[in-house]
């Protein structure tokens, strides 16, 4: 290894956290919570990303499925109301963190995930069943007499998420493309592009104008919280910023043994530089 790869080894060591041949296998999963936010639509909090859950008498459509005790927790909680209605699963991003407890749930009518090859969507779900629909554009779906709608963004915090809106609460989830001030878990593999991520998010703000914004971890968010993660990806991935700058700015909390901010400083840097044309 290179010095820089031996100090971050070292670093990691020491921290618990950073460099990927020490990650754990086991997801950190952070404490659970229902918050009802009105009769027909709820949030469960926690575990290793936030869900949604919005019904009406004959509906039930739920918005990611969360992974490990929390997934179980879920399912449990969902199980008594749903056997009499239509359930649907939208997952926002192709992620065990989101999709794990998609096999907990078995009278699903119909699983909807981001556009993706089948390659990598056989890697994190290999028994995926037949009642899978990709999206590949924007629709709107009508439940609860809210109207939900679903956005594909390509190439940002991955090769594919969905953001989903609640047009009528002005509530947006947008998954894996924003973290309420945690560290975010990043796959520079994947397909992500930072600087389509940010031009994304500025403009996702800018159409919705949203009241409330769910994260795929952290707290539910007001718009300016989202403001300050474009920031961050901003300073992170621009070479004119120093790490101290990012440290006194960003003095996040950090998922355990998954990410850092020295780690990501590290990631998007590369990233930025593997799409810059000389």
């Amino acid at each position: 290894m290179i010095l820089k790869e031996w100090l971050r080894f070292i670093y990691g060591m020491a921290m618990g956290t950073s460099v990927p041949y020490i990650k754990p296998t086991n997801r950190f999963m952070w404490p659970t919570t229902f918050k009802k936010v009105d009769e027909q639509f709820s949030l469960f909090l926690g575990g290793s990303c936030a869900c949604g859950i919005i019904h009406d008498a004959d509906n039930l459509l739920l918005i990611n499925s969360n992974s490990g005790k929390a997934a179980v927790q879920l399912q449990q909680s969902i199980g008594q109301d749903s056997k009499s209605q239509k359930l649907r699963i939208l997952n926002t991003s192709f992620r065990q963190d989101f999709l794990n407890g998609n096999q907990l749930h078995s009278n699903v009518e119909k699983f909807f995930v981001p556009n993706l090859n089948e390659s990598k969507l056989l890697k994190e779900w290999p028994n995926k069943p037949e009642t899978l629909e990709k999206i590949c554009e924007e629709r709107t779906f009508e439940i609860a007499g809210e109207n939900v709608m679903v956005i594909p963004v390509s190439e940002s915090a991955s090769q594919s998420d969905l953001v989903v809106f609640f047009k009528k609460r002005r509530v947006l989830f947008l998954g894996a493309l924003f973290y309420n001030r945690i560290h975010p878990v990043l796959h520079p593999h994947d397909g992500m592009n930072v600087q389509n991520w940010i031009r994304n998010l500025e403009a996702l703000l800018l159409r919705f104008q949203p009241l409330q914004i769910v994260p795929a971890e952290g707290e539910i968010a007001e718009p300016q919280a989202l403001t300050e993660f474009i920031s961050y990806l901003k300073s992170l991935s621009d070479p004119k910023v120093e790490f101290s700058d990012c440290r006194k700015n960003f003095d996040w909390i950090e998922i355990p043994g998954q990410t850092s901010l020295e780690e990501n400083f590290d990631l998007l840097r590369e990233n930025i530089k593997s799409f810059t044309k000389f």
